[in-house]
């Protein structure tokens, strides 16, 4: 029995590596054809740039977009990462925060009644206008 449940996980786990597989296969290839894609469009940018001003003023242009773009990215990349504890300590608070509203709750239901009220007086008033 035990081998029967080994062998149908290691197909089951088989056949859930082959679709990951498939589905990075096909991830890469649209990447591939979207690259392909904005290099199209780009030489398009350059040749209606070029129209307008002339191959080697286009040519430049482009150039120097391409270069100030790099410089942006560069510069955001040696920006210092911000420190995690903050996000790590919000994302704990909001774990806790049902076990606090039902300790709230029970402490004062009619409170929490009356807060019920307020909030579906206000949806209702604002979903009349």
């Amino acid at each position: 029995m035990l081998g029967l449940l080994a062998g149908l996980a290691a197909r089951e786990a088989k056949a859930r590596a082959a679709a990951a597989a498939r589905r990075a296969l096909l991830l890469a290839l649209a990447g591939g054809l979207a690259l392909i894609g904005a290099g199209f469009l780009l030489a398009a940018g350059v040749i209606a740039a070029a129209k307008a001003l002339g191959a080697v003023t286009a040519a430049l242009a482009f150039g120097a977009g391409f270069l100030g773009l790099a410089g942006l990215v560069a510069l955001i990349a040696r920006k210092p990462r911000r420190h995690r504890g903050a996000e790590l300590e919000a994302l704990a608070a909001l774990e806790q925060a049902p076990q606090a509203v039902a300790a709230g709750i029970a402490k004062s239901p009619g409170l929490a009644l009356l807060g019920a009220f307020a909030g579906g007086l206000i949806l209702a008033l604002k979903l009349r206008k």
